[in-house]
């Protein structure tokens, strides 16, 4: 009876996912329209390139910067260690969009940055190359500022926990640090680099904010675009409905790496004996650990508050509680219904351990990298 109860609390989670999710996918079995065949001729071969594109940049700007400063903030001892094990967390807490805002403004033409160059330099317009941020490359450089933090603290963990005892056995019988890392720890942490990095991608996919406004076409942009700027919806779901099969391949990756983790020895949880480093290398360390930091909190940051400081917007003035109130409001009960959902799922996965439950769990999951308004048009 307690089985069949979880059973249909996890059902009913998983139906509330599952409908838009159906609906979008059987719109590629629909009637194809001339706006849809127009598209396919054009543009979706860009769509598919571009968003590919983007998410492997992404994947190895997060890997690098996610792996190599879990890595130094877990296995290392230099100082400032114990600050950055925590403020590498804190480019998550930034919106994209907004970082994307900010380094515009600091680094287009007659941003501060370039009218700095110019005025040292003494050169000006079209007698000097300047990269272009608001590019493909811009704005996988971007996204990844905000999102390897997934990558840093599930990689951190594992360093910290499942890689421990083999990293220090390995040290034991005479390996050396580089050659234990790249050998026994690395490896070690690779399902939990793959779930991080499924769930930076999964964001990259989603993402409309950045590579809208940096002009690159994306199955995200597009996907809007065909539905609001052309009104042609059924475009936009087929669009949706290729994109969601990115998230279902992107998923079944994430668990068959998963799955084939767990048939490897897993040494029993410890604490790392941290490497103490020299002085070149631990600043090496600290230079890694404060980029990440800087670039993708201090400077967004800095910059919000130099406008706030500097615009005199008495309409935003007035309507700061309003946005206060909404803001909170909003993510008070989107944060109280996606945590009961997930301790809900989770308790029924442990209590009622079996296949129909663990099918509604991943299918819980599938909306994940689609926009929140494209779920909207398909419920």
């Amino acid at each position: 009876m307690q089985h069949k109860t979880w059973l249909s609390a996890s059902a009913t989670i998983s139906a509330l996912v599952a409908i838009p999710l159906i609906f979008i996918l059987l719109s590629l079995f629909s009637p194809s329209d001339p706006a849809w065949l127009h598209i396919r001729s054009t543009i979706l071969q860009s769509y598919i390139a571009n968003t590919l594109l983007l998410m492997l940049l992404v994947g190895v700007f997060t890997t690098i910067i996610g792996v190599s400063t879990a890595w130094f903030t877990a296995a290392t001892n230099f100082p400032g260690r114990k600050v950055f094990s925590w403020a590498l967390m804190l480019p998550m807490a930034a919106p994209a969009y907004i970082v994307a805002y900010v380094y515009t403004d600091l680094l287009d033409f007659s941003g501060p940055v370039q009218a700095t160059f110019r005025h040292v330099t003494g050169l000006g317009p079209g007698e000097y190359r300047f990269p272009q941020i608001r590019s493909l490359p811009g704005a996988a450089l971007i996204i990844s500022l905000v999102l390897y933090p997934y990558v840093y603290l599930l990689v951190r963990v594992s360093f910290l926990q499942r890689s421990a005892t083999l990293f220090d056995a390995a040290r034991t019988l005479g390996a050396t640090p580089s050659r234990a890392f790249w050998r026994i720890a690395l490896p070690a942490a690779r399902p939990a680099l793959i779930g991080g990095l499924a769930l930076v991608l999964m964001e990259t996919l989603a993402d409309f904010g950045v590579v809208d406004y940096f002009g690159v076409p994306t199955f995200s942009t597009g996907i809007f675009r065909t539905w609001f700027a052309m009104g042609e919806k059924a475009a936009a779901m087929k669009l949706a409905a290729i994109m969601l099969v990115f998230v279902i391949i992107l998923i079944a990756l994430e668990k068959k790496n998963r799955n084939t983790g767990h048939t490897q020895a897993i040494a029993r949880d410890a604490s790392i004996n941290r490497i103490p480093l020299s002085r070149a290398k631990a600043t090496l360390a600290f230079t890694s650990c404060l980029l990440p930091i800087i670039f993708g909190s201090v400077i967004p940051l800095g910059m919000l508050i130099k406008f706030s400081l500097s615009q005199g917007d008495s309409t935003f003035g007035e309507s700061f509680s309003e946005y206060t109130f909404n803001s909170l409001q909003v993510a008070g009960i989107a944060t109280a219904i996606a945590v009961s959902a997930a301790l809900l799922l989770s308790y029924a996965q442990r209590t009622a351990n079996n296949m129909a439950i663990k099918a509604s769990i991943q299918i819980s999951t599938l909306g994940y990298a689609l926009p929140g308004a494209l779920l909207a048009a398909g419920l």
